[in-house]
């Protein structure tokens, strides 16, 4: 064999080597890739994650309606554990363990909403809801102040800020706060029996007593109100209204042992004695820890017992 034959024979040898080292190199990768590309995290697995921590909102939220709070709570923790970045399932979770009674839990949770969700008013004011009720006053007061700059028209946050100043006394800046929720909310009765409470301290009388009527008009039942504008009413020595407001607050609310009291304070104002000694005992009854009232129905009785018969 020529040695030019020999050597073309070689190099033949080798290409076709070479090429079979690339088709073995390239079916590999081909079959590497097969074996990774399914474990790599789509973007269709991410959105089945995300779908499922939305199946546990949802499920939550309906137990949460139902009043299940402990089976809404698991299912809140669940949402969150799939996606920790979920603001309505923190602010949603917040308010069940609230319910529950867990507040320093819910104070978390709010904290986690807003966290997420910065710009979020409802969780802002619940949030500063229960930091008032930790006595908390200037953290309640900051969260009040931002859900109201996030929702200019949030006539609960203004109410409730309004009474945060006023327990501070800054009464004048508690009355501008409710008249703004007033202005929001015209039909929300809170603001006004708070109004009516602030303007009665101030010795507005008149401007008391027709945010009281304007909060009864609004919640007929509502036994705050109508005491509020019973001891109004006796302020200005109108007795007989005053009798008519203790007397109703006293058939929503039977056990009310100031409203026994001073219903007795003012039947005194009208001379009816006998019904105010009834009164005053009862209140004293209710509460015998209670000393006005005690005292109050031991010296009508002794005065009455004293006084003498009337000639026949």
């Amino acid at each position: 064999m020529k040695k030019e034959d020999w050597v073309m024979r070689r190099i033949a040898c080798w290409r076709s080597k070479a090429w079979l080292a690339v088709l073995l190199v390239a079916g590999n990768s081909q079959i590497a890739g097969a074996q990774v590309r399914p474990l790599l995290p789509s973007h269709t697995y991410l959105l089945a994650q995300q779908a499922t921590a939305e199946d546990h909102f949802r499920q939550a939220s309906r137990l949460d309606a139902q009043g299940k709070f402990d089976e809404a709570i698991a299912e809140y923790r669940q949402a969150i554990r799939l996606n920790p970045k979920y603001p309505e399932a923190h602010f949603s979770l917040a308010l069940a363990l609230r319910a529950k009674g867990n507040l320093d839990g819910a104070i978390t949770e709010f904290r986690e909403a807003v966290r997420w969700k910065p710009n979020y008013p409802d969780a802002h004011y619940s949030l500063g809801l229960a930091l008032k009720t930790k006595q908390d006053l200037d953290g309640a007061m900051a969260e009040y102040r931002l859900a109201i700059k996030q929702r200019p028209g949030f006539a609960e946050a203004h109410n409730n800020l309004g009474n945060l100043l006023s327990s501070q006394g800054d009464r004048e800046g508690a009355i501008a706060e409710y008249r703004k929720a007033i202005q929001l909310a015209p039909d929300l009765p809170q603001p006004h029996l708070s109004l009516g409470v602030a303007l009665h301290s101030q010795a507005d009388f008149d401007g008391a007593i027709a945010e009281y009527r304007a909060a009864i008009k609004l919640t007929p039942d509502d036994p705050e109100a109508h005491f509020h504008l019973g001891f109004v009413l006796s302020s200005t020595r109108d007795y007989m209204g005053a009798i008519e407001e203790y007397r109703k607050t006293i058939s929503l609310q039977p056990k009310n042992v100031v409203a026994h009291y001073n219903l007795g304070l003012s039947l005194q104002g009208v001379n009816d004695l006998k019904t105010a000694l009834e009164e005053f005992r009862a209140a004293c009854s209710m509460d015998p820890k209670f000393p006005r009232a005690c005292s109050s129905a031991q010296r009508l009785q002794s005065a009455t017992q004293a006084k003498p018969e009337p000639p026949q």
